[in-house]
């Protein structure tokens, strides 16, 4: 239940580039802090996370990059945006055929998230509380996968429709 990918707790100045995170027990990306501090600086380019048994990304943490990545067919949600999460940027990203939600994003974030949704089985877009206040967000969706929940968007939502 707890078996990740690629896990990193209280990290400072990761790169990780071109990884694939499939099959694990727990989320294919964790990134978290311990109550002594935070993950920062954190960047993933070009990284996949298929078929996990939570999370494609799980993120808390600050100073987060993540471009040109995927979660695909995972048993939750593509992506989780965990509260307190500050400065998160997400470009050219793709949640398709995940369980839950495609990107699922916690109060007090901050940041910019562009990303294609389709195919989940929840909303393609979730925000809990406020947010979005403080998330700029671009997505784009095919059918009823980029429905949005509980939010005031900033941003631009278009659909494939």
């Amino acid at each position: 239940d707890t078996a990740h990918g690629i896990y990193l707790d209280n990290c400072l100045a990761v790169w990780l580039y071109h990884c694939s995170a499939e099959k694990f027990g727990g989320a294919g990306y964790y990134i978290t802090r311990n109550n002594a501090g935070r993950s920062q600086h954190i960047y993933l380019q070009n990284c996949k996370s298929e078929n996990n048994k939570k999370q494609g990304f799980y993120v808390l943490g600050s100073y987060l990059q993540f471009e040109s990545i995927s979660a695909l067919n995972n048993e939750e949600c593509g992506m989780e945006i965990a509260a307190s999460t500050k400065c998160i940027n997400v470009s050219n990203a793709t949640f398709t055929g995940n369980k839950s939600h495609g990107l699922k994003v916690a109060p007090s974030n901050s940041g910019s998230v562009y990303a294609a949704i389709s195919g989940n089985n929840n909303s393609g877009y979730l925000v809990n509380g406020e947010a979005a206040a403080n998330t700029y967000v671009n997505l784009t969706g095919t059918g009823n996968s980029l429905g949005i929940n509980n939010s005031t968007i900033r941003g631009r939502v278009t659909s494939a429709d």
